[in-house]
């Protein structure tokens, strides 16, 4: 296993901007402890429920045959045989794609088991209730809210501690690296339009659903990819354990900055292509989206930076550090 230390955990006094975003998310992930962790797990043990999304997927099959608007779903779920578990089981995660029909326990097509279907609606009431009590919910984006606001809240909002832990944990080693070269400004917007594009990318492949897309994996994936085009050839300091037991089982090794792209990248591709778009799950494609708008900015200022050192004196009257506020004037990630 090897993992990026870089510089290490840096004091706030030298990477404030990225302690206030940690202290951001940790903050409303705490609000969402007191105010609505419990409607969430709840609403989370629903979905996990199989019978329930058995039984979902049944009901929508019958609901797309009642529908002229939804020819390739229909056409899907005509392949589905009526007593197809896994394929039953694929309609009722694809159902939560389609709100209509979530708002629609109007439907009142012929369904033949009236137990089933009582179960089914009194299921989704409840993820409706929970819904509305759950923080992660309002702030995140899904089919019911998809706003630019949301676009905006759902970088700070987390579903458990532990997704909060594992984003916070790179946020601080690489945000705050970045700080020293890109300074504050520079790191916050690299952060946002990391997670814009991410969510951009996400809603392109997978589309948005009755469960929320919420974390800040897409704008901490921008972050690990504009610091390893920065640092592309230099060496980045990385802990290394092994499994077996052995002489020098865990120490330090120094790699490339392009080895951190490539193995960040290389994770999620596999991800993405390795689960359904219908299916959901990890937001792989939030992270590729975050990849491509860190590496889009990287290349960005390589190329600027290589503008500005070989143009001549009058092109630029004005030193570009003071034009835009998040170039240093001294940088010190080398950008060649």
């Amino acid at each position: 296993m090897i993992f990026p230390i870089l510089n290490g955990i840096l004091s706030f006094r030298k990477a404030t901007v990225t302690w206030i975003l940690v202290a951001l998310n940790v903050l409303v992930m705490a609000a969402s402890d007191i105010y609505g962790l419990k409607p969430l797990e709840s609403y989370q043990s629903i979905l996990e429920d199989k019978d329930f999304i058995e039984i979902q997927g049944a009901i929508y099959k019958s609901y797309l045959n009642t529908r002229v608007d939804h020819q390739v779903k229909r056409e899907l779920a005509s392949l589905v045989e009526g007593e197809d578990q896994h394929g039953n089981q694929v309609l009722g995660v694809l159902a939560f794609r389609d709100q209509k029909f979530l708002d629609s326990q109007l439907y009142d097509g012929h369904f033949p088991d009236e137990v089933a279907f009582s179960f089914w609606k009194e299921k989704v009431n409840q993820l409706k209730r929970n819904q509305a009590l759950s923080l992660s919910h309002l702030l995140g984006v899904s089919s019911s809210s998809h706003t630019p606001m949301t676009w905006l809240s759902y970088m700070f909002a987390h579903g458990s501690w532990g997704h909060l832990a594992s984003n916070m944990i790179f946020l601080v080693l690489v945000g705050g690296t970045l700080e020293l070269s890109l300074g504050g400004l520079g790191v916050l917007l690299v952060y946002l339009f990391s997670g814009f594009i991410g969510c951009a990318v996400y809603i392109l492949f997978s589309g948005v659903s009755a469960s929320p897309l919420v974390g800040a994996s897409g704008a901490v994936s921008g972050l690990i990819s504009i610091f390893a085009v920065l640092n592309w050839r230099q060496p980045v300091r990385f802990f290394y354990w092994l499994v077996i037991p052995q002489q020098k089982a865990l120490g330090l090794v120094y790699l490339p900055g392009a080895f951190v792209f490539y193995l960040w990248i290389t994770a999620d591709l596999a991800g993405f292509l390795s689960s359904s778009s219908l299916m959901g799950g990890i937001a792989h494609g939030a992270h590729l989206g975050g990849h491509l708008a860190g590496f889009s900015a990287g290349l960005g200022l390589v190329i600027l930076h290589k503008t500005l050192k070989t143009s001549p004196p009058d092109k630029f009257p004005v030193e570009m550090y003071k034009l835009y506020p998040f170039v240093s004037k001294t940088p010190q990630s080398r950008l060649l």
